[in-house]
């Protein structure tokens, strides 16, 4: 039912705009060095979207829906078919249990994502685990809990995956440094090794989650809260590995990358080229008071308070080295 619901709502409103985007999504009115809202009306739109995943080839998108109190969480997902860029849909998988921050494996066979959903059949839904699906002759498969040390009782979010298959992953486990970490757990002999949390030139004692690692490793850009000099309820901070393989003091992304809402989910593209992020900035209130009309406007379209997708060249990210 959520998955019927949510896709009417998103294309009854966004309608007018999907023939635009849907042959131009990566070349129609590419940011500089200012952010500008992601594909507004095709990807970006009235509700919460955030969570960008792009597949190596760029050929496919996937991101996350979400409603207003977070009852319904779900991912979806665009294909780029003979130059034209499907209308997103709800993933095959998804649709059922609150299921949040896709990301593709390089050679684009399998997706991890965070998930509420029962543990074992029959089962209540609980704490939010890192799962993943395989694709098999084009077809997700039915999603795995990710097996070994990483998965707890405790909450895991937001996985992303090196070359290499060390997964960073946000947490809050018992051997923290604040209230939430980031955690590595690195890939050796065929599985997941006991996680390890990453030092504190990039934790905190408050609140450090969401964060995308480069492929190679060279930098890591997460969101942290409560930190001194904060612009808003959640900044951007990026941290570069040095060449003994230390992660260096992180600094903050400076306005407008940050604002004064909550700015998280980082990504950048495969080809590195594009900075995304999901952000609650909103546009300045009209001079003029609101009709019906414009109130209608405004509260159907993007940068309404909720959350949309921006993007923005990454140069901005290597200026910070």
């Amino acid at each position: 039912m959520h998955r019927h619901l949510l896709s009417f709502l998103f294309f009854y409103t966004v309608s007018s705009l999907v023939l635009a985007q849907s042959k131009a999504l990566f070349t129609a009115d590419q940011p500089g060095e200012t952010p500008k809202v992601f594909a507004p009306g095709f990807i970006s739109g009235p509700y919460l979207e955030r969570d960008m995943a792009i597949s190596a080839k760029q050929d496919e998108v996937y991101f996350t829906i979400q409603g207003q109190a977070g009852e319904i969480s779900v991912i979806l997902f665009s294909r780029n078919v003979k130059g034209v860029w499907s209308k997103p849909e709800v993933v095959s998988f998804s649709g059922q249990f609150n299921d949040i921050e896709p990301f593709l494996a390089h050679d684009g066979t399998r997706i991890f994502f965070s998930s509420n959903r029962p543990k074992k059949p029959g089962d209540p839904p609980k704490d939010y685990d890192i799962w993943f699906s395989d694709r098999k002759n084009g077809i997700w498969q039915e999603p795995i809990r990710l097996d070994g040390p990483i998965n707890t009782d405790k909450d895991e979010y937001y996985p992303s995956i090196a070359q290499n298959g060390n997964l960073y992953f946000t947490a809050n486990y018992a051997n923290g440094l604040g209230e939430e970490d980031l955690y590595v757990s690195r890939w050796q002999n065929g599985q997941y090794q006991n996680p390890e949390r990453l030092p504190a030139t990039v934790n905190s004692k408050n609140f450090e989650f969401n964060a995308f690692v480069d492929p190679r490793e060279r930098f890591i850009i997460y969101t942290a809260y409560g930190r001194p000099g904060s612009l808003g309820r959640g900044d951007l901070y990026i941290s570069f590995r040095d060449p003994a393989g230390q992660w260096q003091a992180a600094k903050m992304l400076p306005e407008p990358f940050n604002s004064k809402q909550i700015d998280y989910c980082p990504f950048v593209s495969p080809d590195g080229k594009w900075f995304f992020f999901s952000s609650k900035r909103t546009t300045p209130k009209p001079a003029q008071p609101f009709t019906s009309e414009t109130l209608r406007q405004r509260l159907n379209g993007v940068q309404n308070g909720f959350e949309d997708i921006y993007w923005v060249s990454s140069t901005v990210l290597w200026m910070l080295k």
